[in-house]
């Protein structure tokens, strides 16, 4: 696995799923390996022994050495010194990023994508296809929506609404606050076989952009949910068409893969 770095008030920090560990990486050199721990528990491992990175600390997720099966495919969130991480396993963390200790955690169930944070409420989209809300700092439930496919995107939180999809090509806007349905958009499926996964969510100018597996890019409109535009990215009828990357928005372009 790779693991990404960047540059902050003169640190390097990394965030990776490597046998169920998350790591927080400094700008140090040192030799050695790091070192298993306890579920639930955050050590000082050795230096990796790296020209830039060393540990500053790591968590880990399981106390077996062994390949990560199934795949972590979730990322992490980062609000108020805390981190926020789902998994495979089930286990939702929230982890204090200055030492790795546990602030809090719960069974949410699997998670394969990275939750969101937005005025003091977190956002978690589950492979069961359950929007879950908590709060942030206590881990306590407000509510939960639950749709009809795996989501495996971040979710979107755009002023009142927070708007998520599915890998049943299906998108839902709901209340931010309560949770309560808004609208609903389900995307043409393909007959022909297509790719696991699905498109995340863009937001710009009162729209929210996304892609499905049919190789169509939509518009749709945050109030109503109707489609303001689409077009199709199909062009060889024999490849996959998916559209399962997130759509970027810069200088009123909308940019998308296939």
């Amino acid at each position: 696995m790779t693991e990404r770095g960047r540059t902050a008030a003169g640190r390097w920090a990394s965030a990776g799923a490597l046998a169920g560990a998350l790591l927080l990486a400094s700008a140090a050199c040192g030799g050695g390996a790091g070192v298993a721990v306890d579920s639930m528990a955050a050590v000082r491992p050795e230096p990796l022994g790296l020209d830039l990175l060393s540990y500053r600390w790591k968590w880990v997720s399981t106390d077996r050495r062994q390949e990560v099966r199934p795949q972590e495919f979730a990322a992490a969130a980062v609000w108020a010194d805390t981190i926020y991480l789902g998994g495979a396993r089930g286990e939702f963390v929230a982890l204090r990023a200055s030492d790795g200790q546990p602030r809090w955690s719960k069974r949410l169930g699997a998670v394969h994508a990275a939750p969101t944070v937005a005025r003091g409420l977190l956002y978690v989209g589950t492979a069961d296809g359950i929007l879950v809300c908590l709060d942030a700092l206590s881990g306590e439930e407000r509510w939960r929506y639950a749709s009809q496919g795996p989501i495996g995107q971040a979710p979107v939180v755009a002023g009142n609404l927070v708007l998520f999809g599915n890998e049943a090509d299906q998108v839902f806007a709901l209340d931010a606050l309560t949770g309560a349905y808004k609208w609903k958009y389900k995307g043409e499926t393909p007959e022909e076989y297509t790719l696991r996964g699905h498109a995340g969510l863009a937001v710009a100018d009162d729209l929210a952009f996304t892609g499905f597996a049919n190789g169509t890019l939509v518009a749709l409109r945050l109030d109503t949910g109707s489609v303001a535009w689409s077009t199709s990215l199909r062009e060889d009828q024999d490849r996959f068409v998916d559209i399962d990357g997130t759509p970027v928005v810069l200088g009123g372009t909308v940019y998308a893969t296939a």
